[in-house]
């Protein structure tokens, strides 16, 4: 007949993970994910007590869990993969790109299927390790210690929000959970708190040890982790008056991930809505510098008087596009507008003067936030005329100079695949340069995609050159630094595409979500005309939607290969070529080959390498802990100490043997039930009880026998023991034991 413990621990156990998974409505902006981790928070535990009910190993139980987690992985993400790609590939992908989001976003971020499956993955392995540890090891406060690290570093990476509430619920599952275990004690004749004399407790201390270790990581290492704490790394919300009294505005990694990341958004929210008289890009920032850190990435900065003003102070001119935000699903502090913003009736808001763009003052988060905008409207291809376009041909301004800024180390092929389509082109003015190398991307031959990851650096161009599939990030990133590379002012926008149109309001959704480039052209300004992601087809989410845009006429494919001046390889792409006139070669331009990453077969013997010292610096730690241990007990000056320090040093032997020592019995006592080195501990048992109840003065001839004994009695206990069962031994951390 099962024992109320057998039936209520479990259950017990499962709240505490549920209780945990479920602090991460901190991290999430919804609740959509909670059926998600929920599920994979009471699975193991239900795994767990189906095995142990059938009399299956613990190694049957980790197995049997391990492949419900995959099984349980694949039903809920893999029926998203519509790209020809394998299960595995996909999930991968998922992982990798949750972890890119959950790295760079600011909390809440958005319940896409990526940061959900880490949640999924970490939330599972806290209740298998806390399964195992509760009833293969009988350890009570262990059993807590995978929960408490998942706990730890959802609250530490986590939004303020739902603090008090997370924390309740957690700390009343957990003494739900210890009640439940008194229980067991209760029934199984321990004293609370203690574990079995029996019990198969050998990896209780190691896992103390190592959950010791990811609790101090988890509250002195997760607050440098970017998105967490007050001070992100990707800091949104850095606006207002900086230490010295300055208006400044900062962020150190480009918001393009989050563009990614609403794209692959299962639900498609509606974000805004705008009432206007025509539709526009709705754009919340311009990345106007390109940075060799972190391999190149787009970025915006403003810090110091003048880069940062206070409100807008100009006026709205004739033939201005009156727009009214009403917004619901943003939780950034950018504001969204059409560029260029000239008035708004918003109080407080903070404009990277740069870029015009707007920042929300005071709030927290922009959503809930209604509010007017007027801009002035940038040109279209409709409006520029003939002569506008030679008079692009004006020198630059000192001042821009910094937009066609790249860093010293970027790729001179990508340049040169720049130049020499704007040369087959036969461009001329700055004007059908831009229009050119526009054109070069609409070719039919570069695949919309969305699902490639959302990264801006040189190896992920010269991936997508190759490769020629990406979505606006890729296409966005690629112009503006080709751009660059041809002395044209450029810089990324990100925002949205105008959304769907219903009675004069404009509904935008997170897949309306898109990144392009804005080109400055003398007598033009700043315009939006050369976006040269394709629109999106059918069900994709994120391609250009310029109002009354002409799409080009593609260019042909050439069918030959070469290598770009300066590239030092040959190319591995096809490259786009423009026909040269009657009789002409065909000229021919190679995208760059990218920079070569680490081979697998060096990934798996760092990866094993690591394990190796990993599992060697364990060891060598509870060695040396152990002799260290052993040597204080040796060396005790007063030799009344030195017999105290064997017999003790004699009792830990035979715990970690596994052999009974009732300390109910006398020593002599004790030494008879002792059928392993018998002799040896008799002599320490009489050496011990004359120098603990006699006496007679101990001298250090007495801690020398006792000492010898010891010795004799450790050989004993090694040779009755099997090599599997010495290793555990050895491998039991001191620091656990009393």
């Amino acid at each position: 007949m099962a024992r109320r413990s057998d039936l209520l621990a479990p259950v017990a156990l499962a709240g505490l993970t549920a209780a945990a998974a479920g602090s991460l409505v901190r991290v999430f902006d919804a609740g959509a994910f909670l059926p998600a981790v929920l599920g994979a928070a009471v699975l193991p535990h239900l795994i767990g007590a189906v095995t142990r009910r059938v009399g299956r190993s613990a190694v049957v139980a980790v197995l049997a869990s391990l492949v419900a987690a995959a099984g349980y992985a694949v039903v809920l993400f893999a029926g998203h993969a519509s790209f020809g790609v394998t299960t595995i590939q996909h999930l991968a992908d998922l992982a990798r790109t949750g972890w890119q989001e959950a790295r760079v976003d600011q909390v809440p971020i958005p319940v896409t299927d990526g940061p959900v499956l880490l949640a999924v993955g970490a939330t599972w392995l806290a209740g298998m390790l806390g399964d195992l540890l509760a009833f293969r090891h009988h350890a009570t406060l262990g059993a807590m210690t995978p929960g408490v690290v998942l706990f730890v570093w959802v609250s530490t990476l986590g939004a303020p929000r739902h603090g008090g509430a997370t924390v309740a619920l957690f700390a009343g599952a957990a003494v739900v959970f210890l009640l439940v275990q008194n229980l067991a004690v209760i029934d199984e004749r321990r004293t609370w708190l203690a574990v079995r004399r029996r019990a198969r407790t050998r990896w209780t201390g190691p896992a103390a040890l190592i959950g010791g270790i990811a609790l101090l990581a988890g509250l002195l290492a997760a607050p440098l982790v970017p998105g967490a704490g007050a001070d992100p790394l990707l800091d949104f919300q850095r606006g207002g008056r900086d230490q010295h009294g300055t208006s400044s505005y900062r962020t150190s990694v480009a918001p393009l991930v989050d563009v990614g990341a609403k794209l692959r958004e299962t639900g498609n929210r509606e974000l805004f809505t705008v009432r206007a008289s025509a539709p526009d890009y709705w754009r919340i920032t311009a990345l106007d510098e390109y940075t060799g850190a972190g391999g190149g990435q787009w970025t915006l900065s403003a810090v110091g008087n003048g880069l940062v003003a206070e409100g807008l102070g100009g006026d709205a001119p004739s033939g201005a596009l009156h727009q009214e935000f009403r917004i619901s699903g943003l939780g950034e502090r950018w504001l969204p507008a059409a560029y260029r913003p000239v008035v708004t009736d918003l109080a407080g808001v903070l404009v990277v003067v740069a870029s015009s763009t707007l920042v929300a003052g005071e709030q927290d988060s922009v959503a809930g936030l209604h509010y007017t905008v007027d801009s002035v409207r940038p040109p279209t291809a409709a409006t520029v005329t003939a002569a506008d376009q030679a008079a692009t041909q004006r020198p630059v301004p000192a001042a821009l100079r910094p937009y066609v800024a790249l860093p010293a180390d970027f790729p001179t092929a990508v340049v040169t695949l720049a130049e020499g389509i704007v040369e087959r082109a036969g461009a001329v003015t700055p004007y059908a340069k831009a229009a050119a190398l526009r054109n070069f991307f609409r070719d039919p031959t570069f695949v919309y995609d969305p699902t490639v990851d959302p990264t801006d650096d040189v190896g992920s161009l010269q991936a997508f050159l190759r490769d020629r599939r990406g979505f606006c990030v890729q296409f966005a990133s690629a112009y503006a630094l080709m751009a660059r590379g041809l002395g044209l002012p450029t810089r990324v926008a990100v925002g949205f595409t105008p959304g769907a149109a219903r009675d004069g309001v404009y509904h935008v959704t997170a897949h309306d979500a898109h990144a392009w480039p804005e080109v400055w052209l003398a007598g033009l300004g700043w315009t939006h005309l050369f976006d040269p992601t394709p629109p999106a087809r059918g069900s994709q989410a994120g391609g250009s939607a310029l109002p009354g845009e002409a799409l080009p006429q593609p260019v042909p494919p050439a069918v030959t290969t070469g290598t770009a001046p300066g590239a030092g390889s040959a190319t591995t792409v096809p490259p786009t070529t423009v026909a040269a006139g009657p009789g002409a070669a065909s000229p021919r331009v190679a995208a760059p080959r990218p920079e070569p990453g680490l081979p697998t077969w060096l990934v798996v013997v760092l990866a094993l390498t690591t394990l190796v010292a990993l599992a060697g610096g364990y060891v060598g730690v509870v060695s040396a802990l152990r002799r260290r241990r052993r040597q204080r007990r040796r060396d005790r000056a007063d030799p009344q100490q030195a017999v105290q320090g064997a017999w003790d040093q004699a009792l830990e032997r035979l715990g970690e043997a596994r052999v009974a020592a009732d300390p109910a019995l006398t020593p002599l006592e004790l030494a008879g039930t002792v059928m392993v080195g018998s002799a040896p501990m008799r002599t320490l048992a009489r050496t011990y009880s004359s120098v603990r109840y006699g006496d007679a003065i101990v001298d250090p001839a007495d801690a020398d026998r006792a000492w010898d004994a010891v010795a004799e009695v450790e050989l004993a206990l090694d040779a009755a023991l099997s090599s599997r069962r010495r290793w555990q031994r050895r491998l039991a951390s001191p620091i656990t034991r009393r």
